[in-house]
Order: C-alpha cells, then sequence, then structure tokens
C-alpha cells in the first residue's frame, strides 16, 4: 500500500508550555485517509505491551516514511526542532 501526502499539506510549529516545547501540527497529511481506514479495519490488532492497556497495529511502512519526511522538513526549517527518530508521537483525527 502506497500512501501519498496530501496536496495541502500543512505543517506549523507551535510552542507549549512554560518552557516553549516545539509542538509540530501537521494538517491534511494522507492523500486518501479511508484508504488508510479501510486498510486499518482489516488488520490484526493485539495487545503490544504493558504501557499501552489497548490494542495496537503496526502503520504501513509507506505511512511510516510519509511520517518520518514531515517531520524531517519541520526538523531540518527549525533547529530547535528534534530530528524525528525517536520523537514520540501522538495522533488526533477529526472527520467532519
Amino acid at each position: 500500500m502506497l500512501i501519498q501526502a496530501h496536496p495541502g499539506l500543512r505543517l506549523e510549529l507551535r510552542r507549549v508550555g512554560a518552557e516553549g516545547a516545539p509542538l509540530l501540527v501537521i494538517d491534511q497529511l494522507v492523500a486518501d485517509p479511508d484508504r488508510l481506514v479501510r486498510k486499518a479495519a482489516r488488520a490484526q490488532f493485539m495487545p503490544q505491551g504493558a504501557m499501552f492497556p489497548g490494542i495496537r497495529v503496526r502503520a504501513p511502512l509507506s505511512y511510516e516514511s510519509l511520517w518520518n519526511s514531515c517531520c524531517g522538513r519541520c526538523s531540518s526549517r527549525c533547529s530547535a526542532c528534534p530530528r524525528p527518530r525517536g520523537w514520540r508521537s501522538r495522533c488526533a483525527t477529526t472527520r467532519w
């Protein structure tokens, strides 16, 4: 499954907290999010580790590649951004 970036992809670097920690907001990441949802619906979710009580499945490698390239673009423009490797990412999605 090849996942491609949305043509309207937007990256925004915000600062949060008193220390000004960087927060990267990525909007319109995936060109066809419904395709990604359909793939996830067919996946076999399993418990993974004791640190998270729910079930998980690994994202497609092309999604990880797209995600890392977006994070890399941000970190190359902003010296305060950490490098993509080792980032802790959290995703929130909204469907209107």
